[in-house]
């Protein structure tokens, strides 16, 4: 197995960059991650997958992980005031003086911009104060489904026990697609092996 083919395999699972306007509709939308995606599609690599596909529409009303944290109405302010489609904490009305001397956590309290790839899915991944976890136009933190669907789980998989718990779930998780592509190379490899023994003399 060459690492062209490993990359390959890893790269199956791509789509355009796209933007969400605040009614979750996808619109197509020049961005660096574009242009990077187009440099990659001349080569061996196929364009990454953005974090858009988390935040299209639901397939049922009644999903038991569309479920988000209640933030009281000073956070609510701050994500009112963050710009949309990936903005950051610096860009909101919240910094206090602890921020001026700490250059570090940039992404707490930062939205998702839906037009790059998704940023890592924690154990705390629905409360947005533990990293980039704001919806990218919607004034609380991501969905239980929309980090799943970051993992790439598919929408009929659920999660049980409530919000926290359905958070550490999906941060645990190796995501779905990538555990296939791992798999499925490991799995060529081993075909690959014993071909190779079988046709080795005396055998």
């Amino acid at each position: 197995m060459t690492d062209n083919k490993l990359k390959l395999e890893l790269a199956k699972f791509t789509t355009r960059a796209r933007t969400v306007d605040h009614l979750g509709r996808e619109q197509i939308a020049d961005s660096p991650t574009q242009d990077l995606n187009r440099k990659k599609a001349c080569g061996s690599v196929r364009p990454y997958r953005t974090a858009s596909d988390a935040f299209r529409p639901l397939r049922c009303d009644d999903d038991p992980n569309d479920i988000h944290m209640r933030d009281g109405d000073t956070l609510v302010e701050v994500f009112k005031s963050t710009p949309v489609n990936g903005g950051s904490r610096a860009q909101s009305n919240r910094v206090l003086p602890c921020h001026e001397v700490h250059n570090g956590h940039k992404d707490v309290y930062g939205r998702i911009d839906p037009r790059r790839p998704s940023p890592t899915m924690t154990t705390a991944c629905i409360n947005p104060s533990k990293g980039r976890f704001v919806h990218p136009t919607e004034h609380h933190g991501i969905t239980a489904r929309q980090a799943a669907r970051m993992q790439t789980f598919p929408d009929e998989f659920d999660f049980e026990g409530g919000l926290m718990a359905a958070g550490i779930h999906i941060g645990n998780a190796v995501p779905v697609l990538l555990a296939e592509a791992l798999c499925r190379t490991i799995g060529y490899g081993l075909v690959a092996r014993r071909e190779s023994h079988c046709r080795s003399p005396g055998h």
